[in-house]
């Protein structure tokens, strides 16, 4: 699975019902296991998550991640 995006709340565009709730979004990039890119087909993923503490910056992804460039 690849993480496609992580938001937060932004209203009005993003309501979660609570400010320390973020959006995460995942798609599933093994072809042999779904085939990825085709809105038809495949997996996907997408819960909210309660987070009560947070860093302003982005993490940086372990050097064995595969970036996927959208």
């Amino acid at each position: 699975m690849a993480l496609l995006a992580q938001l937060q709340q932004h209203l009005p565009v993003i309501d979660l019902g609570d400010d320390q709730r973020h959006l995460f979004l995942f798609q599933c990039t093994s072809d042999n296991i779904c085939p990825s890119y085709e809105y038809e087909s495949g997996a996907g993923q997408a819960f909210v998550w309660q987070v009560n503490s947070r860093i302003g910056t982005a993490t940086t992804p372990p050097e064995t991640a595969d970036v996927i460039v959208l």
